[in-house]
């Protein structure tokens, strides 16, 4: 499903719904296309699940694999091949929501 809405402070967005291997979720596409996801549709904990690891929601694949990808030297488009479960908008949201993590600790 696809529709178009203006928030409260004159935005225009489109929101795009999907269903995920049964996980539903909403990706809000911003008018300037930032992706804007919210955090439990990103990433999940629960100890039942890798042992408590911080994982992509609606999969079992811990973020710290990304960041070790991404470290050595892989493309995202590698990691997301090595693990399709994890979708490109999560990944992205996810790098986007730590440097802002990061940005608030050092200011």
């Amino acid at each position: 499903m696809i529709y178009a809405t203006v928030t409260a402070d004159g935005v225009p967005t489109i929101t795009v719904s999907i269903v995920y291997q049964y996980w539903p979720a909403t990706i809000d596409i911003g008018f300037n296309g930032d992706l804007i996801m919210k955090k439990e549709q990103i990433v999940s904990r629960n100890p039942k699940v890798m042992n408590g690891a911080l994982v992509f929601a609606g999969t079992r694949v811990p973020v710290e694999v990304l960041i070790q990808h991404l470290t050595a030297g892989d493309s995202l488009k590698t990691f997301l091949n090595d693990f399709p479960t994890v979708s490109h908008e999560q990944a992205v949201a996810y790098l986007k929501m730590t440097l802002e993590v990061a940005d608030a600790r050092v200011a």
